[in-house]
């Protein structure tokens, strides 16, 4: 399988492109329907070269573009994305997310994104393979101040059963470096790996 990583990440590294060669920065370049429709224009060309083989879409979890942040990537493409994927794989990392807003939680943030993600692409049935993070601290020998928020242990066993009660095919933590060794053995035996 060959998966296509989805992200929009042109506003947090403030990415300014002269797609007209007028010498003056297109703000408008990137907006959400221009970005959707490359999105949906690239898809379409990966779908044609790939033939029959399968192809995955590694997306933004639709709770943090539906709740979290509605101005992340409004209006995203899914009903055109939906007949040119086999496979989808939603980013899913809860440890960015508060406690407060209920979404701080391995099972919270996967299985709604997941619902989400099968209504919006209108397969109650579609194949989805869940990555959650990020990473992983045992309680043990933490570091004292990560350059990211780590999930722990007991989220990471919440995410595990996430995948199992929406049918999930698979799942996998972003990434195995913030992995400590106690949480590795405890993902591989969780996740089959």
């Amino acid at each position: 399988i060959f998966a296509v990583d989805i992200e929009w990440i042109g506003d947090a590294r403030n990415v300014v492109r002269d797609t007209d060669g007028d010498g003056e920065p297109d703000d408008e370049a990137l907006d959400p329907p221009t970005r959707s429709q490359r999105l949906v224009d690239l898809s379409a060309a990966l779908r044609e070269t790939m033939g029959d083989d399968p192809l995955g879409a590694i997306v933004p979890p639709p709770v943090q573009m539906e709740v979290v942040n509605t101005d992340f990537w409004p209006g995203f493409p899914w009903a055109e994305l939906a007949p040119l994927y086999d496979v989808w794989l939603p980013m899913s990392y809860w440890s960015f997310r508060s406690d407060a807003s209920g979404y701080g939680d391995g099972y919270a943030y996967h299985e709604e994104s997941v619902r989400r993600l099968r209504g919006n692409v209108g397969d109650p049935e579609a194949p989805v393979h869940g990555i959650g993070g990020i990473g992983g601290i045992d309680g043990i020998d933490d570091p004292p101040d990560p350059p990211e928020p780590l999930a722990t242990v007991e989220e990471i066993e919440r995410f595990a059963t996430a995948l199992a009660d929406t049918g999930s095919i698979g799942g996998s933590i972003y990434d195995w470096h913030t992995l400590e060794p106690e949480v590795r053995a405890r993902v591989a035996a969780l996740l089959g790996g």
